[in-house]
């Protein structure tokens, strides 16, 4: 049981890793529908820049000539913009590292996002967009990718101021330049403080579901399978016995049990001990657990004896198997135990009609029949 726990710590684990393969699957995906998000955005800015420039233009509004509004608006940031997107598909496509994917997406959405701020200089309004990277890298819930984020994005926007001066006159840049300068820099980080709040309350509820997924898991471990030998209870087996029925009535095309039981197991226990006792319940329930698949169902019902359900499995090919089953637990050796220790078994088909206790009535009476019969057998109440 605590095997299966630690299974899935393991696989949550893992899941949160940055180089889970599951994880890198699912953000190719978004990365894919984030280059097609990020040209289609650009198309929009520059397509109402044109149409925009062509209107102030008419009404002479523009100071700027066609020719200049075009390089200065829609050239410069649209052919930055695409070589940005050009960048962050190569490296997409070529690095393997999470971490350097994540960051390039990040780098893409600046430097696009830059050269919008540098050439609307003149207008404060492109200046907040620097904030929405630091909130879209909240999908990777990952806080070193947050901090390189919202270090990229300091350098950015000032590396943008900085270009803008040196660009222009101080009689260019409009009144109270510096000071909204300033103010969008402490705007990145009360952003930055906000989004890393966002990040913080995500990674902690991300832990508190998969705490409680794993204390549901350790619930229902305890309550459907048995400790020992790992494999389900008496309460799991018949919990699977009744969905299967419930499946038998919508289509199910078979449905066998077989009752196993150890022979002689009592006087193991009584000669070598408990201890040796569990030590051979553990090795059939691991046989047990080897085989197990969508066809096959194992429990130990409590004490030395088994139940298996065979699903959708003609009885020749449940027989074989069984027989294997048989043969690999008669050849388990035991310190201390020269004789070999065997198995009988008993067979029975599901019918239509019947109940679970008659099916299992039916699979007793074969496994007491191969118990008289002088042990070491199953015997079958199916055609074969």
């Amino acid at each position: 049981m605590q095997n299966r726990i630690n299974r899935i710590k393991s696989y949550i684990i893992k899941s949160s890793h940055t180089d889970n393969k599951e994880v890198n699957r699912l953000m190719e995906t978004w990365l894919e529908k984030f280059g097609t998000s990020i040209l289609t955005i650009i198309f929009l800015i520059v397509l109402s820049e044109i149409i925009y420039g062509l209107i102030i233009n008419i009404a002479g509004i523009e100071d700027k000539s066609w020719s200049e509004y075009m390089i200065f608006y829609v050239v410069k940031p649209g052919l930055t913009s695409i070589a940005m997107l050009i960048f962050w598909r190569i490296v997409v496509k070529r690095v393997k590292s999470y971490y350097f994917k994540a960051m390039a997406t990040m780098f893409t959405l600046y430097g696009a996002f830059a050269a919008i701020v540098v050439a609307n200089f003149d207008r404060v309004v492109f200046q907040p967009i620097v904030i929405v990277p630091m909130f879209i890298c909240l999908i990777y819930e990952d806080k070193i990718i947050f901090n390189s984020t919202m270090i990229l994005a300091l350098t950015t926007h000032i590396a943008s101021i900085i270009v803008i001066r040196l660009e222009h006159t101080s009689a260019q840049l409009p009144e109270f330049f510096a000071e909204s300068s300033i103010l969008s820099i402490i705007v990145i980080i009360i952003a930055a403080a906000f989004a890393r709040l966002l990040l913080n309350f995500e990674i902690k509820k991300r832990k508190i579901e998969s705490d409680e997924y794993i204390s549901n898991v350790r619930l229902k471990n305890e309550v459907f399978y048995d400790e020992l030998t790992r494999i389900y209870n008496y309460a799991g087996f018949k919990k699977n016995l009744g969905e299967q029925l419930a499946n038998y009535r919508d289509g199910l095309d078979s449905m066998y049990l077989a009752i196993l039981d150890i022979d002689y197991f009592k006087k193991v226990n009584d000669t070598y001990g408990h201890d040796m006792g569990n030590i051979v319940l553990r090795r059939l329930g691991s046989i047990l657990l080897e085989n197990e698949n969508k066809s096959i169902i194992a429990a130990r019902f409590g004490g030395e004896e088994f139940a298996i359900l065979f699903l959708n499995m003609d009885t020749q090919d449940i027989v074989a198997r069984l027989k294997f089953l048989a043969d690999r637990f008669r050849s388990s050796k035991f310190e201390g135990i020269e004789k070999p220790i065997t198995l009988s078994g008993g067979l029975a088909k599901y019918e239509l009609g019947d109940s679970e206790e008659s099916l299992f009535k039916k699979a007793d009476k074969e496994l007491y029949r191969a118990k008289n019969a002088g042990r070491d057998r199953v015997f079958s109440a199916c055609d074969i």
